[in-house]
């Protein structure tokens, strides 16, 4: 195992791959149903019966390391993000919604195409960032909140778009890390692929999309503010 993986992972070697495909075949698969997408570690008895007690642990560990499942903290049970519920809790976004925070800060990134594995994978990324509280959560969407800055995020299959949206009183550090992780899995997962990244302004009296790239542009020519007027830190603190 690469030793970006942990001490405790580093010094491991598997020699026979189908050992590690049969071992996460038999917690994520068209086989396996985990009610709402939560693992009880108590079933590991049954679904690893074959394996020694000793290697639980270990095989924990790794489909953690590989973003498969997320280990709620400080209880026996792990979330599952491709196995959650499908649909979409009725009260997600609602709450988001509602709020007038002074800051609403909006990205959403467009695909031609997106692997399946990306939006399980960063929902375990998002999960696994420190201090972050989640909640909401099915198979294409999470609330998160971080101090006082609360967000949503979720995948639309239908035109294979990423939307984030964060709103707050004062800090950004939640939307900022959030952009940092997904441009982190977009190099790792997506290589050259193309993509689209626009920012939406809430501020103005209308709102309307800004690409990415024309901010950037402006900030490296020393502008602050956008062609709508806005400052630049208040619509993509990111970049600036």
């Amino acid at each position: 195992i690469n030793a970006e993986y942990g001490e405790n992972l580093r010094d491991i070697v598997i020699v026979n791959p189908q050992w590690l495909s049969n071992m996460m075949r038999s917690v994520v698969s068209f086989n396996v149903k985990h009610p709402n997408g939560i693992l009880d570690h108590k079933l590991f008895r049954v679904i690893w019966k074959e394996y020694d007690n000793d290697t639980h642990q270990f095989m924990l560990d790794l489909l953690q390391k590989f973003e498969i499942i997320y280990q709620v903290k400080g209880s026996d049970t792990s979330i599952i993000p491709c196995m959650l519920p499908k649909e979409k809790p009725s009260d997600f976004y609602t709450e988001f919604k509602n709020l007038e925070r002074r800051l609403y800060l909006d990205r959403r990134f467009q695909f031609k195409f997106v692997p399946v594995a990306f939006f399980p994978r960063l929902m375990c990324r998002m999960l696994q960032t420190s201090n972050t509280g989640c909640s909401n959560l099915w198979y294409r969407g999470l609330q998160i909140q971080y101090k006082n800055e609360i967000g949503v995020i979720w995948f639309n299959d239908d035109d294979a778009s990423l939307q984030i949206k964060v709103q707050s009183d004062k800090q950004n550090e939640l939307f900022c890390k959030t952009i940092q992780i997904v441009n982190s899995m977009l190099k790792t997962l997506c290589g050259q692929q193309k993509y689209s990244n626009s920012i939406v302004c809430h501020y103005c009296e209308k709102e309307h999309v800004i690409l990415c790239e024309d901010l950037v542009n402006l900030f490296l020519n020393g502008t602050k503010t956008s062609s709508c007027g806005q400052k630049l830190k208040y619509l993509a603190p990111d970049i600036v």
